[in-house]
């Protein structure tokens, strides 16, 4: 656990650090990534809300049906996203150059794979969590 732990610290540093120069062409390129998370986030949320709406309003569905079947739809999401991570963690896990040096160290292979695998879910997760999240919403 104490190595995990290790590793996930300066992998959040990593993650955080911020540039060492700030130009005008990573600040263009921060907002307009976070310009376009927002769009997404506002275009979920008010597709689904008008999308709700229809389907107690002019279909006359019902709250249980509704609950049926937006439990149904969030499984089918949570089951391919995380099949898709298992594809994505077994690809890079063989094909990183940081696996090749954590396998030089004296740390245990699945120690290893359990972080590239939460590694791997959060960068390829982000923007299908941050759909959901706005859906949710």
């Amino acid at each position: 656990m104490k190595q995990i732990a290790h590793i996930l610290k300066f992998k959040l540093i990593a993650l955080i650090r911020f540039e060492s120069k700030i130009t005008l062409s990573n600040a263009v390129k921060n907002i307009a990534s976070s310009l376009i998370y927002l769009v997404f986030a506002a275009g979920g949320f008010f597709f689904i809300q008008k999308f709700i709406f229809f389907l107690l309003v002019e279909i006359k569905v019902g709250l249980f049906l509704l609950h049926e079947f937006i439990s149904m739809i969030l499984y089918i999401f949570f089951i391919s996203v995380n099949l898709g991570n298992i594809i994505v963690s077994y690809s890079t896990l063989y094909k990183s150059d940081e696996v090749t040096h954590l396998l030089s160290k004296p740390i245990a292979p699945a120690k290893i794979f359990a972080i590239k695998f939460m590694d791997n879910f959060f960068y390829s997760s982000s923007t299908l969590i941050l759909i959901l999240f706005s859906l949710l919403a």
